[in-house]
């Protein structure tokens, strides 16, 4: 979480990184294809409810010139028609302004001007623009607090989760974790949802009115029977003494493996999804599985929650990989953070 206070400087600056350059436009894409933007969203919203696909009716046009069989999108796919997002979104990143895949607009950070917009609370996302496969991606812990000075926390409170993905066995914890920016007083309930099965559910409380203890919350959900073998979300709900509300939500699914599929079969070590730590595996030589201690992420870095100020640019985020992981196949490109 950061914080624009504009009577001082309502220039926010943040910088980013692509895991390599994507410009090979091929005959068939629209002139401006494989570029990327940044925006801005007033609100969070669950990881299961995607963002319009389009910005304009003129991305789509452009398209269906080039894809004839490219039907009309509906409404509420195109972010400008929505009236889900109406007034709810701003471009930090103007359209015709989209930056190429390349590793030196990467190196220039981005600069948002945020005279304009009302005060309040930002998620920020990136947007590659690669017609017909446009692919949305948030900032981890992306939301910035734009005020004009004082307490920001007075307007209510705002919250980021930065626990990742996570794959528990039936029975085993998650620690929902992030940052907070509330008025003493503020309490949090946080709920999960299944979201696959035949055992999906609506948001159901694990921990209610729980008190917010400085700017930064964890909690412990236990992933319940019901879940296993199926996907499900975490979200949090903060409300301050004055009644004002805040919900933040994990972005990303976590996969709940059902106890039989956790559990070893024998005491042989043999079969199971998740080997006993104390089996010996062997590639070449022997090792344990009790030796993989690592508990950070590929860079060395442990993540963990970052309250700060515009005025320290802090991490990188990438924009293009994600696609992999959750969206159509056709080349090597999308948003990481």
């Amino acid at each position: 979480m950061q914080f624009v206070d504009r009577s001082v400087d309502p220039i926010y600056t943040f910088a980013y990184a692509i895991p390599y350059e994507d410009t090979d436009v091929t005959a068939e894409e629209v002139a401006d294809s494989r570029t990327h933007q940044f925006f801005a969203l007033c609100r969070q919203s669950p990881p299961d409810t995607p963002l319009p696909g389009w910005i304009t009716t003129a991305d789509v046009e452009a398209a269906q010139a080039n894809y004839p069989e490219l039907a009309t999108p509906a409404q509420a796919d195109i972010l400008e028609q929505s009236t889900e997002w109406e007034g709810c979104w701003h471009r930090i990143t103007n359209d015709a302004a989209r930056r190429p895949i390349t590793q030196a607009m990467a190196s220039m950070p981005v600069q948002w001007d945020t005279s304009s917009l009302p005060a309040g609370d930002y998620m920020l996302w990136g947007y590659t623009h690669e017609p017909i496969f446009n692919l949305w991606a948030p900032r981890a812990g992306g939301v910035v607090r734009v005020h004009d000075g004082g307490d920001p926390a007075q307007a209510g409170p705002a919250a980021a989760i930065t626990t990742d993905e996570q794959t528990p066995c039936v029975g085993d914890t998650i620690t929902l974790e992030g940052c907070v920016n509330a008025l003493p007083g503020t309490t949090m309930t946080a709920s999960f949802a299944i979201t696959s099965g035949p055992n999906a559910s609506d948001w159901t409380p694990f921990a209610q009115d729980v008190p917010v203890d400085g700017d930064s919350f964890a909690l412990q959900w236990q992933a319940p029977e019901e879940a296993g073998g199926a996907s499900a979300m975490l979200r949090a709900t903060f409300t301050d003494p004055n009644g004002a509300t805040y919900t933040a939500y994990q972005y990303a699914f976590n996969v709940v493996l059902a106890a039989e599929v956790c559990a070893p079969v024998d005491d042989d070590c043999m079969g199971g999804f998740v080997m006993d730590p104390a089996c010996e595996t062997s590639s070449g030589g022997s090792t344990t599985a009790a030796e993989d201690t690592d508990a950070t992420d590929p860079g060395g870095a442990e993540r963990g929650c970052d309250c700060r100020s515009a005025g320290d640019a802090g991490g990188a985020w990438g924009i293009l990989g994600l696609v992999l992981l959750c969206g159509p196949w056709r080349r090597n490109r999308a948003v990481t953070m």
